[in-house]
């Protein structure tokens, strides 16, 4: 699981719920290194996610 290696032991700052509007209709994971991920649903029922560009 590298993709996740940029958030392995970061700090989770903060969470956007998707219905507040903020998050394009995502999940938004904030972590304290700034890095951000969004997590969706995709048309086949399972998850994506993915990182912000920095």
């Amino acid at each position: 699981m590298e993709k996740f290696d940029p958030i392995k032991m970061q700090e989770l700052v903060k969470v956007i719920d998707p219905e507040d509007g903020d998050g394009g209709g995502r999940l938004t994971l904030v972590f304290q290194n700034g890095k951000t991920l969004y997590i969706s649903i995709a048309g086949d029922g399972g998850l994506v996610a993915e990182f912000a560009d920095d």
